[in-house]
């Protein structure tokens, strides 16, 4: 007969809460953040530079520098002027916008929420891993195993699928 798996359905629920609202923090800042870079991408020329494009047309791109318009291409720009200008522009509405990263704009604004829903997974998981039965030594070979993504998001999934107490929205308590 297998063990049965014995945990805190109450403590599962407070980490599944912090897990939860955690990533809701950090996606909103990070959709929030990602609309303001595209607003300001688009009303401002950036481009990139004579080295990326030249490596663009080697892959059948024109050959010649394009205009920026996608957040996830401004590594595409000069580092050193275009970058810093476009913080600049950016860090300013990050502020209006109440996501600006409290330690000053050298921060992405979702860097502390990611940081945040990092350590709730890793909570998490370290969980799922103590609350199994220890028959045959898996526990250690199961630390080994979640330092790679593929394994750990696997026992987040059957983590997060167990029964627990009440998951809180920590927003509606405000």
């Amino acid at each position: 007969m297998l063990p049965q798996i014995q945990y805190d359905k109450v403590f599962l629920g407070k980490l599944k809460s912090n897990y939860f609202n955690a990533k809701a923090l950090y996606e909103t800042i990070k959709a929030n953040a990602e609309e303001i870079q595209r607003k300001v991408l688009a009303e401002n020329e950036f481009y990139e530079t004579e080295d990326i494009a030249e490596r663009m047309g080697k892959r059948g791109g024109s050959g010649k520098p394009e205009r920026i318009l996608d957040p996830d291409h401004t590594y595409m720009m000069d580092l050193d002027n275009e970058l810093p200008r476009f913080i600049d522009l950016c860090y300013p509405e990050y502020v209006k916008a109440g996501i600006a990263d409290p330690r000053g704009k050298d921060y992405i604004p979702e860097a502390n929420a990611k940081d945040l829903m990092y350590e709730a997974e890793k909570q998490l998981v370290e969980y799922g891993i103590d609350i199994i039965p220890d028959e045959f030594g898996e526990k250690e070979t199961l630390r080994k195993a979640v330092q790679m993504i593929k394994y750990r998001d696997k026992v987040l999934d059957l983590v997060l699928r167990l029964e627990s107490g009440e998951v809180e929205n920590y927003a509606e308590n405000n």
